[in-house]
Formats: C-alpha cells, sequence, structure tokens
C-alpha cells in the first residue's frame, strides 16, 4: 500500500484523536463521580471517598485516589477485633 499523507492531514487526525482523548477522559472522571453518588446513596453508613489533585484552583481536577469502606466490612472488622481482644485480655489475667 503506497500512501501520500501530507504533514497537515496527519497534524489534523493526531489533533482529532487528542481531542477525542481528552473528552472521554472529562466523561469518564464525570462517570467516576456518579459512581461515588451511587455508592453512598445505596450503602448509606459506608465511608466512600474520592480525592482529586488541581494544579492551580482554575485548572481541571486530576484523579488520585478512591477508597471505599463498606459498613458490613466494618462491622465484620470490630467483631473481630472485640473477638480478639478479649482473648488477649484473658490470656493477660492468665485464666486460660
Amino acid at each position: 500500500m503506497h500512501v501520500n499523507v501530507n504533514m497537515i492531514r496527519c497534524r489534523r487526525v493526531k489533533k482529532m484523536v487528542n481531542d477525542n482523548l481528552a473528552g472521554n477522559f472529562i466523561q469518564e472522571f464525570a462517570l467516576s463521580w456518579d459512581y461515588a453518588d451511587e455508592l453512598r446513596l445505596k450503602n448509606p453508613r459506608s465511608t466512600i471517598k474520592m480525592t482529586v489533585n488541581r494544579v492551580t484552583p482554575e485548572s481541571p481536577p486530576h484523579f488520585k485516589r478512591f477508597y471505599v469502606c463498606f459498613e458490613a466490612l466494618k462491622k465484620r472488622l470490630e467483631r473481630r477485633v472485640q473477638t480478639y481482644t478479649r482473648f488477649g485480655w484473658l490470656l493477660f489475667r492468665g485464666s486460660i
């Protein structure tokens, strides 16, 4: 295949691709906020945190991290800690 493409056409296509990718990032970033809101709605006592960075206050946000801790997992962890704490206290007292 012999294709003759000039530099102007290559630059135009490259700009179209970059603009399309930037638009996709913006749309996907908005979807992550929607996902966090939906999690908060369906799991009211769960912890959901989304952190973004901004270089300047006017710059667009850049995704940094997404943290989720569901209420059911919190309760399970609390029960385990209580069990191990009681067991450790009994060992310390010499009751076992």
